[in-house]
């Protein structure tokens, strides 16, 4: 059954993914920026004095920027679907695939070999250094957000975690569809007010 949605409150889905984006870029800008980045723990609480500028800099709006890598892929997840339903055909893996490896691989391969080659002692680090190697072909694999380690996560360019998160996201999708498919979800008002 096709959705009822009108090109005006999809419009409203690009408005809050814009909105997302803004609040990743705010809270990037607010750590570089303040002096001091205070994360919420014990310490902050029991062991450091309180002072005016700890307050703004952790419970700044900005601080919670982060937030926006959520709603955006939460918004990413909801459009896949819903252009999935409106097509009423069975999914195809092959084009599923392919469309997204040819927008997202070639770009990130571009950037990721920019910053493993800028200079030749990241190059050294990046194919001398064992855990300058795991950095690298974990990165290629788009897999470096699971192997624990900080330095393979973060190291070649911080936001890059949450670009192998989407494309696993991606990849369990159709896992997602056949459970759908062969009911190993409990069913809930939402599958069938989507038609699903």
């Amino acid at each position: 059954m096709k959705s009822s949605s009108s090109p005006q409150q999809l419009e409203l889905f690009d408005l809050l993914r814009g909105v997302a984006i803004l609040a990743v870029f705010g809270y990037h800008w607010h750590i570089h920026t303040v002096n001091d980045y205070f994360p919420i723990t014990t310490d902050f609480i029991f062991n450091e004095p309180i002072t005016i500028h700890k307050l703004y800099t952790t419970f700044s709006p900005l601080a919670f920027g982060h937030v926006g890598v959520q709603l955006f892929l939460v918004i990413s997840g909801f459009l896949i679907h819903y252009s999935y339903l409106r097509k009423e055909k069975a999914f195809n893996g092959r084009d599923f695939f392919s469309r997204r490896f040819w927008r997202i691989y070639p770009p990130y391969l571009l950037i990721l070999l920019f910053f493993v080659f800028r200079s030749s002692d990241q190059i050294l680090y990046y194919f001398k250094d064992t855990i300058g190697k795991q950095a690298f072909f974990t990165h290629l694999l788009m897999v470096h957000n699971l192997s624990g380690d900080s330095r393979i996560i973060f190291g070649i360019n911080s936001s890059f975690w949450s670009l192998a998160l989407e494309v696993q996201l991606y990849l369990l999708y159709p896992l997602f569809l056949y459970l759908r498919k062969n009911g190993r979800f409990l069913p809930c008002a939402g599958y069938y007010s989507f038609g699903i």
